[in-house]
């Protein structure tokens, strides 16, 4: 996908996406799949994750609050960084609900 980013703008694929004010990983990879790749044989109702994309970060609360939308279908949790939700609240909500956390110090 990158190198045919980098074909068609004639930049490194970083350039290319840097150079966009607003950008979709999610929007690039699939409108890939769909239109280069010709699409994919998985469909589903479900995203399988739990999505937070919002700017407000979550107290203890309005976590717990949004975990418990969570269907037995679902089998990731992805709460935005720019959240601000501090890890040691998302760190407590997940291991309620059995999820591993790890972390690791980036030096």
């Amino acid at each position: 996908m990158l190198q045919r980013v980098q074909e068609k703008t004639g930049k490194t694929w970083q350039s290319a996406i840097a150079a966009q004010l607003h950008f979709s990983e999610g929007i690039l990879y699939g409108v890939y799949v769909d239109e280069v790749l010709g699409g994919t044989p998985y469909s589903a109702d479900t995203m399988l994750c739990m999505n937070y994309w919002d700017e407000t970060p979550f107290d203890e609360n309005a976590l717990a609050t949004f975990m418990s939308n969570a269907s037995s279908t679902d089998v990731a949790v992805m709460i935005s960084a720019k959240s601000g939700t501090p890890l040691e609240v998302r760190t407590r909500a997940l291991a309620k609900i059995g999820i591993l956390v790890e972390t690791a110090s980036i030096a």
